[in-house]
């Protein structure tokens, strides 16, 4: 597990300039970082807003209330307004129902480094690699990213994303280091997998709201073979603290998976995903029962529909697959994506959250949710409709998020 380090010391010496020569410079970077989103300051609205030290939108200029802090005792952080999306709803202190906050997954699709990670398949992946990924190309990605991060965080406190796709901590440093994300407390958990490309599952979260007590990978054996050839499957244990009253609200057991693709056919790889759905499901009761009271959640692209066979294990007994519910279909056909993923002209869901039934009255509607909000998405051409913003098509760069959707569940104060 990696631990975010403290931010490094300035070692180069500055030699004086005159005003002449920094003022020009300076006007280019804040020229650079406005028109590049990287800190949207300006909302639709045309109005800012602060983050109080319990999670709720208080506007921008309006005073913070005096004796209180924020929970990682830093600076009031400043996000956007979102004036066409819910605020962040707290029916008041204690009560059942309030919102505690927000779990959610999202396949980030090739989060690569542009340096090459040793014995990992990431060449395509580097400045002379067939992708031409460069700083910039990274930079561009990693500063996208942060606009999910801050989109999914504007509406209700996010708690802990998922993540797949992502090459290794190098990477996830500079997200949470490299963008305005060090603010606001963001640490992340992640272990190198064995799979051959150099892409792993990850766990980023809040530490003011998330203490992390365990965490460790869950390796994926395939028969024939004896040892592990794909993704681990992530766990992490966390005790969840209610910022509203300065009190530990739960312990959540977090499972990130990321389950072997269709590479090479449906058919002839059907074996690799139900073998590690046995393993996931072999986790999840494991867990369950050993720690009663608790909740046990798993998440992550499972790579196949949520009502294909070989997922069959994770919405039986007493497991639940949120995505195969009636109520996530019915939200797809009247919203305006089809599912987390789209294939040429048809959609899907492929990232799935897993939930034990008696856990269902946990979350907000007991049903998990979409994030398809427009940026994330754009006009399908060729297939009508629209599609997700991805970062490439085969070989060409189109700069954008990703080929999937995030998925994420509100959790709610139950008593």
């Amino acid at each position: 597990m990696h631990a975010r380090p403290s931010l490094p010391g300035f070692s180069r010496v500055f030699r004086p300039i005159s005003c002449m020569q920094f003022l020009p410079k300076a006007f280019l970077r804040l020229q650079f970082l406005f028109w590049s989103g990287l800190f949207p300051i300006c909302s639709q609205a045309g109005q800012a807003r602060q983050i109080g030290p319990h999670g709720q939108i208080i506007p921008y200029g309006q005073a913070i209330p005096s004796g209180q802090v924020l929970p990682s005792g830093g600076p009031v952080a400043v996000l956007p307004a979102t004036s066409s999306r819910p605020s962040r709803l707290f029916p008041g202190e204690g009560s059942p129902g309030r919102l505690l906050g927000r779990i959610a997954f999202y396949n980030v699709e090739n989060f690569f480094h542009p340096l090459h990670d040793t014995g990992k398949d990431d060449r395509d992946f580097t400045p002379a690699g067939i992708k031409g990924w460069g700083n910039a190309k990274f930079t561009e990605k990693r500063n996208r990213l942060f606009k999910v991060v801050s989109a999914l965080d504007a509406e209700v406190p996010l708690l802990a994303l998922g993540l797949a796709e992502v090459e290794n901590a190098r990477v996830l440093r500079e997200l949470c280091l490299g963008t305005p994300l060090r603010f606001q407390s963001f640490d992340f958990v992640h272990f190198e997998s064995p799979d051959p490309r150099g892409i792993d599952v990850a766990l980023l979260y809040r530490k003011g709201r998330l203490h992390v007590d365990t965490a460790y990978p869950i390796a994926v054996v395939i028969p024939p073979d004896t040892i592990a050839r794909t993704r681990d499957i992530l766990y992490v244990k966390a005790r969840l603290e209610d910022s509203a009253l300065n009190r530990e609200a739960c312990i959540i057991h977090i499972l990130v998976s990321h389950f072997p693709s269709k590479y090479g056919g449906a058919l002839a790889t059907d074996h690799k995903r139900r073998r590690a759905a046995q393993v996931l499901r072999s986790a999840l009761d494991s867990l369950s029962s050993r720690n009663k009271g608790d909740l046990v959640l798993a998440m992550g692209d499972f790579n196949t529909g949520p009502r294909d066979k070989t997922l069959a294990e994770l919405d039986t007994g007493a497991w639940c697959n949120l995505m195969a519910r009636d109520e996530w279909h019915s939200d797809r056909k009247a919203g305006v994506a089809g599912g987390s993923h789209k294939y040429r002209e048809q959609w899907s869901t492929i990232d799935h959250i897993i939930l034990p039934l008696s856990g269902l009255s946990r979350i907000k509607g007991g049903k998990a949710f979409l994030f398809d909000r427009p940026f994330l998405l754009q006009p399908d051409d060729k297939y009508l409709g629209v599609k997700p913003f991805r970062t490439f098509y085969g070989a060409r760069y189109l700069g954008g998020y990703s080929d999937h959707l995030p998925v994420f569940v509100d959790l709610i104060l139950c008593q």
